[in-house]
C-alpha cells in the first residue's frame, strides 16, 4: 500500500477509536504555547479574563530493539514554561520560555511571544476560525510560525476536528487533529503535523482548573515522551 494510503488508514482508525467514546473538556496550551492540542494550534482561545499556565517537558525516548521500554535521555530534553492570557474577546496573547541542555553544562534559553485572534466563533455547524503566530521574537536559528486553523464539531458527542496550515520561513505544513472527551474530565487527542502523528491524553480537574497531559510525539518515528501540567484561572 502506498505511504499516503497507510497514513489515511491510520487516521481513519484513530477517528474510529475516538468514535467509541463521548463528553466536554477544558482547552489548554500546546507544549509550545497557544491554545491547541499537543503540538498543533486550534481555533480555540483563552476566554477573556482568564489565564492558562503550563509547564511541559519533552524527552527523547531511545527504544531498544525489540523492546517497548524507553530509555529517556536527559541530554535531549526540552522544557517549556507557558503563560497565555485572554486579553479580549477572541484574542489570546502569550509568552513561552523554552530551554534545552547544552554540553558540557548549562542551558540554551529562548523567550518568544505567541498570539491568536479568533475571527469566527463556533456557531451550530459553522466551525470556529482563527489566525495566529507563535515563536515571535525567536533568536537566530529559529523561525516564527504563522497559521490559520478551523475547529468544528464532529457528528459524535464531545468530538471535534481541527484542520489548518502553518507556515515558517522554510515551508508550509498541513495540520489536522481530533479530540474527544472520554469522560467529563478526560480527553483523548490525535493529531498530524505533516506526516508526524502525535497521540495524547489530557486529564482536567474542572472545579480547580488544573490539568495534566501525557503524549507520545511522532508515534511512527522517534516516539518522544511529553508530560505537562497546567492551571486555568481567572483574573
Amino acid at each position: 500500500m502506498l505511504e499516503g494510503g497507510r497514513m489515511r488508514m491510520r487516521w481513519a482508525t484513530a477517528l474510529s477509536i475516538l468514535a467509541l467514546f463521548a463528553g466536554p473538556g477544558l482547552s489548554a496550551p500546546t507544549i509550545y504555547g497557544g491554545t491547541g492540542l499537543i503540538e498543533i494550534p486550534t481555533a480555540e482561545v483563552v476566554p477573556q479574563g482568564s489565564i492558562s499556565l503550563m509547564t511541559s517537558v519533552v524527552q527523547k525516548a531511545e527504544f531498544e530493539s525489540g523492546s517497548w521500554e524507553p530509555r529517556l535521555d536527559g541530554e535531549k530534553t526540552l522544557v517549556t514554561y507557558i503563560v497565555d492570557v485572554g486579553i479580549a474577546r477572541g484574542v489570546e496573547l502569550g509568552v513561552a520560555r523554552w530551554q534545552v541542555p547544552v554540553a558540557p553544562a548549562g542551558w540554551q534559553k529562548n523567550t518568544v511571544i505567541n498570539a491568536k485572534v479568533q475571527i469566527q466563533p463556533m456557531k451550530g455547524i459553522l466551525p470556529a476560525v482563527a489566525v495566529g503566530a507563535r515563536d515571535l521574537g525567536a533568536k537566530a536559528g529559529d523561525s516564527p510560525q504563522f497559521y490559520a486553523v478551523a475547529t468544528a464539531k464532529l457528528p459524535l458527542l464531545g468530538a471535534r476536528a481541527h484542520y489548518g496550515i502553518i507556515r515558517d520561513a522554510k515551508k508550509s505544513t498541513i495540520i489536522s487533529g481530533a479530540d474527544l472527551s472520554l469522560t467529563g474530565n478526560l480527553k483523548l487527542m490525535a493529531e498530524y503535523e505533516g506526516r508526524k502523528l502525535n497521540l495524547g491524553l489530557r486529564l482536567t480537574l474542572p472545579l480547580v482548573g488544573i490539568y495534566g497531559q501525557a503524549a507520545v510525539l511522532d508515534v511512527d518515528g522517534a516516539k518522544d515522551v511529553s508530560l505537562a501540567i497546567g492551571w486555568r484561572l481567572r483574573y
